[in-house]
């Protein structure tokens, strides 16, 4: 291989710092989307042993209040793990992709992975992600909910009970809807992120200007 000069050699050298920060945030947020989807399948589970009994169980309205805390409970560490992974470390993360694609823009010789996957993806690889996060936390804070509000049913006869059961299942769908929809709208993309104040296209005049 040809000797770079060294200029080149030392932008060759910060690629490659670069590339192994990304690889490195990549692979802290790879154990955070592991304990989300454990968490998943433990709550899940945890919800459908409870279930199995509530047809031949004397006591249907105590399984309706386990499922409910358990599903709420699901829901929440779902919601801390969102936090830690796309509000704190895809942040990192998209410091570093930014920073990685300007480098490239400007140096068109170095090798054009962080353009490549803008191409393939669109910069709308944070929204596939979220999707894991939004529908996990949607079906068991729905589930919790509906738990909640039959074992109020069991526990309290009242009168026009169908309604108003049916009533509290549609609030909680409108509430649920409008946070799934705040947390969809305050989740922005790399592309958003590059947008802000053109932070690629400044990058990238920085590096051309130090270009030989």
């Amino acid at each position: 291989m040809e000797k770079l000069p060294p200029q080149k050699q030392l932008l060759w050298e910060y690629y490659q710092h670069l590339d192994a920060k990304l690889e490195y945030y990549g692979e802290l947020q790879s154990k955070y989307r592991l304990l989300g989807s454990s968490w998943l399948l433990f709550g899940l589970g945890a919800i459908g042993y409870l279930a199995k009994d509530i047809n031949t169980s004397a006591k249907v309205e105590t399984l309706f209040l386990f499922i409910g805390i358990v599903g709420i409970i699901t829901s929440f560490g779902l919601y801390i793990i969102y936090n830690q992974d796309i509000l704190l470390y895809q942040k990192f993360l998209d410091a570093v992709f930014i920073e990685k694609r300007a480098l490239e823009c400007a140096n068109t010789w170095l090798p054009q992975a962080s353009n490549n996957v803008r191409i393939l993806l669109k910069g709308k690889g944070v929204k596939i992600l979220l999707q894991f996060y939004l529908l996990g936390f949607g079906l068991t804070s729905f589930i919790g909910s509906l738990g909640f509000i039959l074992w109020f049913k069991e526990k309290n006869q009242y009168r026009h009970e169908t309604l108003i059961t049916w009533g509290l299942v549609l609030l909680a769908v409108v509430l649920l809807s409008y946070f799934l929809n705040r947390i969809n709208k305050k989740t922005p993309t790399t592309q958003e992120y590059e947008n802000t104040d053109s932070l690629r296209e400044n990058r990238e005049n920085h590096y051309k200007n130090l270009t030989i």
